[in-house]
């Protein structure tokens, strides 16, 4: 067993505790570990929470562009595109080694 108990496997926990685990973990802790286990990328499941939960999030505030008619995008590659990946290349001033520092 590690010194550490944050570094047990599972199979090392009491079924007590096990059953703590899958109790009480919150959602983003699979998330994370998903990605881990494919080298910092998500995919399937995680990457569906983490898609629909920001989805969700603009969609209801009431001061997103989502919600304005008026709106149109000018960051796409054309007056009729706008993408996540368009709106994150603004924030990081078009640098695609910030957006993406795995690579």
């Amino acid at each position: 067993m590690s010194p550490d108990p944050a570094n047990r496997r599972i199979g090392e926990l009491t079924k007590t505790q096990r059953q703590g685990l899958v109790q009480k973990t919150p959602l983003w802790f699979y998330v994370l570990r998903e990605a881990e286990l494919n080298a910092g990328r998500l995919k399937g499941v995680g990457a569906r929470i983490v898609a629909e939960t920001f989805n969700r999030a603009i969609k209801g505030s009431q001061f997103s562009i989502v919600n304005d008619p008026s709106f149109q995008p000018t960051l796409g590659p054309d007056g009729n595109t706008f993408r996540m990946v368009d709106l994150l290349l603004f924030a990081f001033e078009g640098k695609k080694s910030l957006l993406a520092p795995l690579g």
